[in-house]
């Protein structure tokens, strides 16, 4: 009889590690956090939901929610398996198994809302922080899950303390653990919400103060409902216990002023419910940055080109002005004159000097406002006491 009784007791945790254990492991875990905690160890939340379990193998670990106790349930008794010191700083983080080891991603304590991903170390007994890249999110506080060697983090927040309002991440980071790299992409509209999660079977729920979103662990979608359509609100509802994919809440009527129990079953609401992609259809934000980059890069190109068209229609434009008779003398004569020179161009010669300097001066000045720096008067390199004209056509 005692034998069938162990492999009952086995055949039950092996099938339902997760669901189903002698109400032992409670008070197991809850009087090691009493030694250090206190009243701590009393609060109902302490290990609702499956986010405080890791299967590894044929073996069930149990880390409660913001602590780093590691432990092994034997025969549905929790024993120890770490020796860690540093305990309260990560309350919310998402806990999960990859290639067998124990990983904690995010949570708060402390008056700080972290970014960490922490590993837990069988061999050292503690915990250690894994190196992450990528657009990692500044705050990890909000939903998470695995999804085919990928973690989906978001609706992560900063926690504003009781002080400051709480500022809400409207991305959604997906981080592929062969590489630990974060990408980072346009989450829903209709999922954005802060709400409090709980982790069941195969769903995780998010419930906000006036909407509620379910995802499957599965898929990325999600559905959301309205709080008081179904019941949820946070003011007044109280989650009993979780099993397996149903909920169960007691709440106070406002008329009749007493106790209501009833569950909700998440597996049949998301059947029933309308699916939203949690991607929104625009491109991820990495991609938004490139996008960017090639329209400024195609604005700088165009200006170029059209500095350059510009350039080549001043000179078209200057081709078409006709020259006249005295500026093609100018054009076929050498580019540096003598005075003398010039004046015969000019057709001056006949006139007296002074008369000669004042109509050679009128000629270049207006010469020059057609066609700037046409003719530039400069010294004579060879007596300095004269001057020649250069010819700029």
């Amino acid at each position: 009889m005692f034998r069938i009784i162990c492999f009952l007791v086995g055949f039950t945790l092996f099938f339902f590690p997760k669901t189903v254990f002698p109400l032992k492991y409670q008070d197991g875990v809850k009087s090691f956090i009493a030694q250090q905690f206190g009243n701590a160890s009393n609060d109902p939340e302490l290990l609702l939901g499956y986010n405080h379990f890791v299967v590894i193998k044929k073996d069930t670990f149990i880390v409660p929610n913001g602590y780093h106790y590691v432990f092994k349930l034997v025969n549905g008794i929790p024993i120890r398996q770490d020796e860690s010191t540093f305990h309260g700083g990560n309350f919310g983080r998402f806990l999960f198994n990859y290639n067998n080891t124990i990983y904690a991603l995010g949570g708060y304590g402390f008056f700080n809302t972290n970014n960490n991903l922490e590993y837990y170390n069988s061999k050292l007994k503690g915990w250690a922080v894994q190196s992450m890249s990528g657009d990692k999110p500044k705050n990890i506080l909000g939903i998470a899950y695995l999804l085919n060697n990928q973690i989906i983090s978001f609706n992560n927040y900063k926690a504003g303390n009781s002080i400051n309002k709480d500022e809400l991440d409207s991305n959604l980071y997906i981080m592929d653990l062969k590489n630990m790299k974060w990408r980072k992409f346009h989450l829903s509209e209709k999922a954005c919400l802060i709400g409090r999660v709980y982790y069941l079977r195969d769903y995780i729920i998010s419930i906000g103060e006036l909407n509620t979103i379910i995802i499957n662990n599965d898929h990325k979608q999600f559905i959301r409902i309205e709080n008081e359509k179904y019941g949820f609100d946070l003011a007044h509802n109280h989650i009993e216990k979780i099993r397996v994919n149903t909920i169960y809440l007691n709440t106070i009527s406002n008329h009749k002023k007493e106790a209501l129990a009833f569950e909700i079953n998440l597996a049949k609401l998301w059947k029933e419910s309308p699916k939203y992609l949690l991607i929104s259809e625009q491109k991820s934000t990495s991609k938004t940055n490139r996008y960017a980059i090639i329209l400024i890069v195609l604005f700088v190109l165009l200006g170029v080109f059209y500095f350059i068209f510009r350039k080549k229609d001043k000179h078209a434009l200057k081709s078409t002005i006709e020259y006249s008779e005295i500026e093609l003398k100018l054009l076929n004569a050498k580019k540096i004159l003598i005075t003398e020179e010039m004046d015969e161009i000019f057709e001056i010669t006949h006139l007296e000097l002074d008369a000669r300097k004042l109509k050679r001066s009128r000629i270049i000045e207006e010469i020059n406002s057609k066609f700037p720096n046409f003719i530039i008067r400069e010294k004579d390199n060879n007596d300095k006491r004269k001057f020649v004209y250069r010819i700029n056509g």
